[in-house]
C-alpha cells in the first residue's frame, strides 16, 4: 500500500513539475510576443496620434474691424482694424475677396480706399497664416447711396400770399423715411411715413423758405418756397 502511495506521489510531483514548466514557457512566450508585437504597435499608435495632432490646424484669432458707417454717399470707404501681428488680412465684400493687406508689428491694418458696390455691401475680414485661415470677423453692412432723397412740399405753394390774421404758415410735405428735414435750418417733425410739418413764422413782405431733406448716406435734396405776408 505504501508502494502505491509513493507511486501516486511521484506521479503527482511529476505532473506538477510538467505544469510548472509549461506555465513558465507560456509566460516567456507571451512576454516575447508582447515585445515583438505590442511595443511596435503601441509606438505606431502613438506616432499616429502625434501625426493627427500635427495635421490639425492651430487656431487663428480672427481680425476685428473698426465700426463702419451704416450708409455713405461715397463710392469708397476706409477699412481699418486690429489682428495678429505681421499676418495677411483678407477683406471681403459679400463672398468676393477684394483686398489683401498685412498687419503691422502691433497688429494694426488699414485700407485707405475700398471700393463699394451700389446698394448694400456686406463687409468682413479674416486672417491668413500660410495655408490656414481664421474665422471671419463679424459682418458689417454699409449702404452706398449717392441719390438724393425724395422731397415734396405740399404747403405753402410758391409765391403764395398771406394777409392779416396769424403771421405763421405750416410747412408740410413728404420725404423718404429715415431722412431728416429742416426748414431754414430748423428741424421739422417727420413721422414714420415720411410726412413732415413745421410751423414757420412770417415777416412782413417777402419770405424765402428753404426746405432740405438729408438721408442717412449724406445725400441732400432742397426746395425753395417764396411767400408774401402783409399784416
Amino acid at each position: 500500500m505504501r508502494r502505491n502511495r509513493s507511486r501516486i506521489l511521484r506521479k503527482v510531483e511529476k505532473q506538477s513539475k510538467r505544469n510548472f514548466i509549461l506555465t513558465v514557457a507560456g509566460t516567456i512566450l507571451i512576454i516575447i510576443a508582447i515585445f515583438k508585437l505590442g511595443i511596435p504597435l503601441l509606438a505606431q499608435i502613438g506616432q499616429s496620434n502625434i501625426q493627427t495632432q500635427s495635421d490639425k490646424p492651430s487656431f487663428i484669432q480672427p481680425p476685428q474691424l473698426d465700426p463702419l458707417p451704416i450708409a455713405t454717399n461715397s463710392a469708397t470707404i476706409k477699412i481699418s482694424g486690429l489682428a495678429i501681428t505681421d499676418k495677411e488680412i483678407e477683406v471681403f465684400v459679400g463672398n468676393s475677396l477684394v483686398n489683401t493687406i498685412k498687419s503691422d508689428h502691433v497688429g494694426k491694418f488699414e485700407i485707405a480706399s475700398l471700393k463699394l458696390n451700389s446698394g448694400q455691401n456686406l463687409i468682413k475680414a479674416r486672417t491668413r497664416d500660410n495655408d490656414n485661415t481664421s474665422d471671419f470677423s463679424p459682418e458689417q453692412t454699409v449702404i452706398f447711396d449717392d441719390t438724393g432723397p425724395m422731397l415734396e412740399v405740399t404747403n405753402p405753394t410758391s409765391n403764395q400770399s398771406f394777409a392779416g390774421g396769424e403771421n405763421t404758415v405750416e410747412v408740410r410735405g413728404k420725404t423718404d423715411v429715415d431722412s431728416t428735414v429742416t426748414v431754414n435750418d430748423f428741424r421739422a417733425i417727420v413721422d414714420s411715413e415720411g410726412k413732415f410739418s413745421y410751423l414757420f413764422k412770417l415777416t412782413n413782405g417777402e419770405n424765402i423758405i428753404n426746405i432740405k431733406s438729408l438721408d442717412p448716406a449724406g445725400n441732400e435734396t432742397s426746395l425753395e418756397r417764396k411767400v408774401n405776408f402783409s399784416p
